[in-house]
C-alpha cells in the first residue's frame, strides 16, 4: 500500500498467509501522515488502545471525574510499550476485544437498547478481529458463542448471527485463495494425525505450559486485579452468576491459548517464552468488565 502496489503483489512476500489489517493501518496512517517516518502509522494502535478503554470505563455508573481518573489508572494498568508501540499486532486484538465488551455489556443490561444495532456492531468487530490476527477467527468465534450461550436472542436471530460469523470467515480463506497468498498455519502445526496428537499430551508438556501461565499471571497486574475480582465477586452471588458470561469468555480463550502450545510441533519453551505473555495480554480486556461490574454493583449496594 505505502509503495502504490496492488494486492496481489503481496503473494511474494513471506508469510502472505499472515492477515493483512493491522500492516494496512499501519502503512496508511503512515503514507498520510506530515511525518514522513513509519512510526507515525503506529501511533493509531496506541490511538484505539486508549478509545478501547475508554469505551469500557464509559460502562461505569459514576460521574465523569471518577472516570477520568479510572480511565488514568486502566491505561497505566494495561500499558506495555513493547505491545502497544512496538507495532505488535496484540495490542489491535485488545482493543477490539474491548470495544466488543462494552457493546456486550450494554446488550446484557437490556435498558433501552437498540438490539439490532449492537449485534451488528458486534458483528463488525468480530470481521476486523479475522483479518487482523490468525487466531483472531477463534476470538470472535469465543464472542459469538457467548452471545449464542448467554443472550437470551431469538433463534433466527442466533442463526442469522452464526452464519454471519461463517461468511466472514470463508470470505477471508477465499480472498486469501484468490490472490494466490499461502495457506498455512502458523507457529509450526506440521502434523495432525491422531499418533502425532496423542505423543504431544503428555504430562511434561502440560505442566511446563502450566508453569509458564503462572509466571504470566503473575507478570500481569491485569491478571492478578481479575483473579481479585472474581473472588470478591464469587461472595455476591448476584453479581457472580450476572458476570458468568465473562467468564466463560475467559475460561474458553485460556482454554484455546493452552491448546495452541500443547499442539504445536515448533519449539515449545521458546514459543512460550516468545509468545505466551502477548496472547494472554490479547483477550484481557474482559478484566476491565469485571471490575466495571463490581465497582457498579458496590456503588449500587
Amino acid at each position: 500500500f505505502y509503495d502504490n502496489n496492488s494486492i496481489d503483489s503481496l503473494s511474494n512476500v513471506a508469510n502472505s498467509h499472515y492477515p493483512h489489517l493491522g500492516t494496512l493501518i499501519w502503512s496508511f496512517f503512515w503514507k498520510i501522515s506530515l511525518i514522513d517516518h513509519e512510526y507515525s502509522g503506529r501511533l493509531f494502535f496506541g490511538f484505539i488502545f486508549v478509545i478501547s478503554i475508554l469505551c469500557l470505563v464509559d460502562l461505569l455508573k459514576t460521574n465523569n471525574v471518577y472516570k477520568f481518573i479510572i480511565s488514568i489508572l486502566f491505561i497505566f494498568i494495561s500499558y506495555d510499550y513493547d505491545i502497544v508501540f512496538s507495532g505488535n499486532q496484540e495490542v489491535l486484538v485488545f482493543s477490539l476485544i474491548g470495544i466488543a465488551m462494552n457493546f456486550i455489556h450494554r446488550l446484557s443490561e437490556k435498558k433501552n437498547i437498540n438490539e439490532n444495532f449492537y449485534l451488528f456492531l458486534i458483528l463488525l468487530v468480530c470481521n476486523l478481529l479475522i483479518w487482523t490476527k490468525q487466531e483472531g477467527g477463534i476470538y470472535a468465534f469465543t464472542l459469538i458463542l457467548t452471545l449464542l450461550f448467554f443472550f437470551k436472542l431469538q433463534l433466527k436471530k442466533k442463526i442469522i448471527i452464526f452464519t454471519i460469523y461463517l461468511i466472514f470467515l470463508f470470505l477471508r480463506l477465499f480472498v486469501h485463495k484468490f490472490y494466490n497468498f499461502e495457506m498455512t498455519l502458523n507457529y509450526g502445526y506440521n502434523d495432525f494425525s491422531i499418533y502425532s496428537i496423542i505423543n504431544k499430551i503428555s504430562f511434561t508438556r502440560i505442566f511446563l505450559i502450566l508453569k509458564y501461565f503462572l509466571l504470566a499471571f503473575l507478570k500481569n497486574y491485569l491478571l492478578a486485579i481479575g483473579f481479585l475480582i472474581f473472588i470478591l465477586s464469587y461472595m455476591n452471588k448476584n453479581l457472580f452468576f450476572k458476570s458468568f458470561y465473562i467468564y466463560f469468555y475467559a475460561a474458553a480463550n485460556f482454554l484455546f491459548i493452552f491448546f495452541i502450545f500443547l499442539l504445536s510441533d515448533g519449539d515449545l519453551l521458546f514459543l512460550l517464552k516468545t509468545s505466551l505473555d502477548r496472547l494472554i495480554y490479547s483477550v484481557s480486556p474482559f478484566i476491565f468488565l469485571l471490575v466495571v461490574d463490581y465497582i457498579n454493583s458496590y456503588k449500587k449496594n
